[in-house]
């Protein structure tokens, strides 16, 4: 739990902690499952998924950085599907804020699927944030940095979509020479 705590001092005094769509829970809520006590700390903006650590903890070295698990339809009270997250919570809850900075960022850039070779090109100038798949059940995007920029790639060895978060619009100009399909183009 201190983890959580850790991490909601800071994110509370930024106004753009209270935009991302899918919230952390300033106060969570206990919940029994078939596999368990949880604590649910955040949730999908159309309640539709959450995500819980094993509550109470316990006394040992796993419960220091537990595991986070996603639930699916967790009102559904016959069978929920949970899947593990493949980093614990610590380290997802820096996925987390990438993934949700990512999306209130004011300038985007996305991707239509296109081949994972169109994306060569960039691997020059992004630096990987060196963390696992991020919600790996649903595309597993991997995070990427450069001055400025934030990048999310999601894709396997055949087909890739990236999408680009940025506070300044003329950051994404540079990536106009790569001309990918482009369903947004903020720049």
């Amino acid at each position: 739990m201190w983890r959580l705590l850790a991490f909601w001092h800071p994110a509370s005094a930024l106004p753009a902690f209270y935009r991302f769509k899918h919230p952390m829970l300033l106060h969570p809520r206990h919940v029994t499952r078939r596999d368990g006590e949880r604590l649910v700390f955040a949730v999908e903006n159309q309640g539709c998924r959450d995500w819980t650590i094993p509550w109470p903890p316990q006394d040992g070295p796993a419960d220091t950085d537990p595991p986070v698990w996603l639930t699916e339809d967790p009102y559904n009270d016959d069978d929920p599907e949970t899947i593990l997250e493949a980093e614990p919570l610590s380290r997802f809850l820096l996925q987390f804020t990438l993934d949700q900075a990512s999306g209130i960022a004011p300038f985007n850039a996305w991707t239509y699927v296109m081949p994972t070779e169109r994306l060569e090109p960039l691997w020059n100038s992004l630096r990987p944030v060196p963390l696992n798949h991020y919600v790996p059940t649903y595309g597993g995007h991997l995070f990427y940095a450069a001055p400025g920029l934030l990048a999310s790639i999601s894709g396997d060895e055949n087909e890739a979509v990236a999408a680009f978060g940025t506070r300044h619009r003329e950051t994404l100009t540079p990536l106009k020479a790569y001309d990918f399909p482009w369903s947004r183009f903020d720049a």
